[in-house]
């Protein structure tokens, strides 16, 4: 039973609840009676709740996070590193599956399941001594074993990845280490950082029959939906992880439907197959109607190439895609995925709790589509009458793209938020700075949008960015480098006292005076891509300054699980889990701190706690007998950032290579990395693999952990 207000009211005598009713009219005041119980009713909404959640923590489908150790404790759980509320991943699976694991200990099958549920990465584990080449028996021929046929294009386009079927010679070298792979005691699990992230019905760029998938104009490679695996027996296959979709893969998946569907009639024939279709990692769209799987074909793209009449040319290793001489479409959609870390920047991601609540009365609320009655966002903004309703929100719900000149003025004690809706990442394509004015306690926020332009603060307008991409240089060419390396991504007009606020976002260079408010940055990039005016990219650009130039200094700021690209000068920091690849000055080094950061030797600083690579040259010198002073610029330079690529637009963009120095991939606050994906807890999940496997592998077996992206 609810214990609710009316509920507990309606069980008092009808003569107390009477004389409650007479008193509150001849005294003018509330219902006293009934004000008690709504207190009473309030705590015993708590209490319910409280004993509700008691329950569910005894299962673990059910349980609350802290508590998925206990169970596992009470089951003989090795104790792993625990993800929490807020991690990238969590031990509830591993928890979940431990009867399972034992059931079939020791199989291949359970240490690809194990390496899932404990990581959070989708895995695939291979036993290499099945691809070992043998010598053989005349009455037990496995041709296979010995030979390659050279007619299987795909086999041996799979050649030497985790789908590998072919025979291989073997290898005495350790596979712990990763430089050995094939020998009768060696399983490898190979696990796929990167995430997939679908879009739908964005609209393609380009012109004349010539497309890319991006919306930005630049090559990218194409990423598929992973299948969901029901059953802990079956290995992982290609469709089941999230990597680029391979041309020769696609082309077997069309081959395959063409064979099985081409003599059906229209209707019989289903509107998709493994990858593409409806509801699969890849659609186009021609002017709104499904572009059929018999009509597409497997091409390389570079250079550009039409198809012959009737067919749609597709090039997933770069993103494009190409219609037939005189059979361009009025207007072209696609549906594919692209590939990134983690939740960051604009994107089709999940968030919901990120989002404007339900409007109150003093909240406009606009919603903003191409198919909708308002399709701008300067139309949007006609709708609003800041004197009866001081906030206003504008909710995008569709992938499309946006522009136009867009200026807007905030009076004192207004609001306004352009936001995504929840699934969706659409595109503010600027024709220039984007203007905000602000005065008095004026707010303005973007939530879930991609900018190709920049942003220009007047005022003391409070700006905040949430999941958001002002993409660095303005913009993409089609190679994927920055189309304007020496735009801004952020500035304050002259005379401005705006204060930032950057969460989950990606932004170009910040230009922000000395006595602007406080910037802050949580998990962010701040990415300059090179020296503005220089021509060269050899010279270091300035990522966040009051000026282009770096002679004056920016703002008081607040970091945060940050990876700033570029050189930085403000008048005050208080910095965690940050990297700074290239110089930091900082003016008041008597304030602020710096706590678990990268800064290159040479950089003026606050305090630092424990920071790189302070800490790793100290024992490195120590132990080789030297003091700081005497290294050489060899041996200082093994303590620095590396990443896998620092362009932006690439799949693995900021993620620090496998190469990187231990002190930078373990040294952030909590023994994660440092840097913009310090909360995918990327150290602490390869520890917990490496410990649980050690559990569940056969006697005399050895294991190597490899990194697919």
């Amino acid at each position: 039973m609810s214990l609710d207000l009316e509920s507990l009211y309606s069980l008092l005598p009808a003569i107390y609840r009477v004389r409650d009713a007479e008193q509150a009219r001849d005294g003018g005041h509330a219902e006293e009676l009934k004000a008690l119980l709504d207190v009473i009713a309030e705590q015993a909404a708590v209490l319910e709740e409280n004993l509700a959640q008691l329950y569910d923590d005894q299962f673990i489908e059910t349980c609350a996070e802290w508590v998925v150790p206990y169970i596992g404790d009470a089951l003989g759980v090795h104790p792993l590193s625990a993800g929490g509320e807020t991690a990238a991943y969590s031990l509830r699976a591993y928890v979940a599956n431990t009867i399972a694991y034992r059931r079939r200990k020791g199989t291949a099958s359970v240490l690809e399941q194990l390496a899932r549920d404990v990581s959070g990465w989708p895995a695939r584990a291979v036993e290499f001594f099945q691809l070992l080449a043998t010598t053989q028996h005349l009455a037990h021929l496995r041709p296979a074993a010995t030979t390659v046929n050279l007619r299987a294009a795909d086999r041996l386009d799979l050649l030497d990845t985790p789908f590998d079927t072919l025979a291989h010679t073997g290898e005495v070298r350790r596979i712990a280490n990763r430089r050995g792979k094939y020998n009768i005691p060696h399983v490898g699990i190979f696990l796929w950082r990167l995430g997939a992230y679908l879009m739908s019905r964005a609209p393609a760029s380009g012109a004349d029959g010539l497309y890319h998938f991006s919306p930005l104009g630049h090559d990218m490679p194409l990423f598929h939906q992973p299948l969901t695996e029901t059953e802990m027996t079956h290995l992982a296959e290609e469709a089941d992880v999230p990597g680029p979709i391979r041309p020769r893969g696609l082309a077997a998946d069309l081959t395959g439907y063409w064979d099985r569907f081409s003599g059906e009639a229209g209707e019989d024939q289903p509107q998709h197959s493994r990858y593409y279709g409806l509801d699969r990692s890849l659609a186009i769209y021609r002017d709104g109607e499904l572009v059929q799987p018999l009509d597409l074909v497997v091409a390389d793209l570079e250079p550009w190439e039409k198809p012959r009449p009737g067919k749609v040319a597709i090039d997933p290793r770069r993103g494009r895609l190409a219609f037939a001489e005189h059979e361009t479409p009025a207007h072209v959609a696609v549906s594919y995925s692209y590939g990134f870390s983690a939740d960051m920047g604009g994107g089709p991601y999940d968030r919901q709790a990120t989002l404007d609540p339900a409007p109150p009365e003093t909240t406009l609320l606009v919603p903003v589509s191409k198919n909708g009655t308002t399709k701008t966002l300067q139309h949007a903004l006609h709708h609003w009458d800041p004197i009866a309703r001081p906030r206003c929100v504008i909710r995008i719900e569709d992938n499309g793209i946006y522009g136009g000149v867009f200026n807007v003025t905030l009076g004192p004690h207004t609001t306004l938020v352009i936001e995504a809706a929840d699934g969706f990442r659409p595109i503010w394509r600027a024709l220039s700075p984007i203007g905000v004015t602000g005065h008095e306690d004026a707010i303005f926020a973007l939530n879930g949008i991609l900018v190709e332009g920049s942003l220009t603060l007047h005022g003391d307008v409070a700006c905040t960015l949430s999941h958001c991409t002002l993409v660095p240089g303005s913009g993409l060419n089609k190679d994927g480098t920055a189309h304007l390396p020496a735009a801004d991504g952020l500035r304050a007009a002259a005379g401005g006292h705006p204060q930032v606020t950057v969460a989950d976002s990606i932004v170009g260079p910040i230009r922000l005076s000395a006595d602007a408010g406080l910037l802050v940055l949580r998990d962010s990039i701040v990415d300059a891509p090179t020296a503005k005016g220089s021509g060269s990219p050899a010279v270091a650009a300035y990522a966040i300054a009051a000026n282009d130039t770096g002679t004056a200094p920016g703002p008081a700021a607040t970091l945060e699980r940050c990876t700033i690209f570029g050189r930085s000068h403000v008048r005050q920091v208080e910095a965690t889990d940050v990297i700074f690849t290239d110089l930091l000055h900082v003016e008041r080094r008597q304030a602020g701190w710096l706590r678990f950061c990268y800064t290159p030797p040479g950089s003026v600083t606050p305090r630092r706690y424990r920071c790189q690579p302070d800490l790793a040259l100290a024992a490195y010198a120590a132990a080789a007998g030297k003091t700081m002073q005497a290294l050489t610029a060899a041996e200082a330079a093994q303590v620095r950032p590396q990443f896998t690529i620092r362009r932006y637009g690439a799949p693995a963009y900021a993620q620090l290579s496998t190469a990187c120095s231990a002190a930078i991939k373990a040294g952030g606050e909590d023994g994660a990395e440092m840097g913009a994906f310090n909360r995918l807890k990327q150290t602490q999940r390869e520890a917990n693999l490496q410990a649980a496997l050690r559990e569940y592998l056969r006697f005399g077996l050895e294991t190597g952990i490899f990194w697919v992206s």
